[in-house]
């Protein structure tokens, strides 16, 4: 039996040197000097989610069966800039994940960053990116709207439910998305805002931040990628030296995938 289709997308978001690559390396297991190639450019690379309960079940009932389990599609992006001039370009830069079904923002803290400014930062481009989409579409949608159109009462619907959309996310009330009727989903559905979909943080943090309280989940990403690597007696070790309980890498897919619903 073959393994099944793509599940979903993931797209990395982040700053320059979040450690986003690496990230992507630790997770696909894609070759970190070709990730580093491709700096610049989108990458991407399929995931197989393998959650533990799943792997239980399998050895109980059917252990003589292949295991299928599902796949999502990792993409990192190029790296967003915060600052101008270069935040002209994040528009283009987030293109290339548009149709993802949720986003990884890795957010760098390794150098004492402030993180939570990040993140908002980043939903602040999500949400730029969405009005300047719902913006253009309601100016076709106003002229078209006054034409006699076959299609001119379907118009006038999709109207009404984009003016106040972009108005209650231009005041940065993005849970207005949760509030769209079926029908209304369906009329918006090809323009993939990015700010509907889940924004999973990830603080990527030095060895010296671990056990530090934040507010946001973190992992010490160029660490647990070198634990990952030792065996198994000596990464117990080191993890105990460090007052790590478990690592967050091996476990984060089935997060990934659970947050994305």
């Amino acid at each position: 039996m073959a393994d099944r289709p793509i599940a979903g997308r993931v797209g990395l978001v982040g700053v320059p040197s979040s450690g986003k690559t690496s990230l992507f390396s630790a997770l696909t297991g894609t070759e970190y000097a070709r990730a580093v190639a491709s700096t610049g450019k989108t990458i991407s690379a399929t995931l197989r989610i393998l959650d533990p309960r799943l792997e239980r079940m399998h050895q109980v009932e059917g252990a003589h069966k292949k295991l299928v389990s599902p796949q999502i599609e990792i993409m990192d992006a190029p790296s967003l800039s915060l600052d101008e001039p270069d935040k002209q370009d994040n528009p283009g830069k987030l293109a290339a994940v548009r149709e993802c079904d949720g986003y990884l923002a890795v957010l760098k803290g390794y150098e004492g960053e402030d993180v939570r400014k990040q993140l908002e930062a980043i939903r602040s481009e999500f949400i730029l990116a969405d009005i300047d989409v719902m913006q253009k579409r309601l100016d076709k949608l106003r002229g078209d709207s006054k034409k006699t159109l076959p299609n001119r009462e379907e118009l006038l619907k999709e109207l009404a439910v984009m003016e106040p959309l972009l108005e209650a996310v231009s005041g940065g009330d993005v849970k207005a998305f949760e509030k769209l009727t079926p029908e209304d989903e369906k009329r918006l559905k090809g323009f993939a805002f990015y700010s509907k979909k889940p924004l999973i943080p990830l603080a990527n943090i030095a060895e010296s931040g671990l056990g530090k309280a934040l507010d946001l989940p973190v992992c010490a990403v160029k660490l647990e990628m070198e634990l990952i690597a030792m065996e198994e007696a000596e990464r117990t070790s080191f993890m105990k030296d460090y007052g790590l309980e478990k690592l967050v890498l091996p476990s984060l897919p089935v997060e990934i995938y659970a947050k994305l619903g």
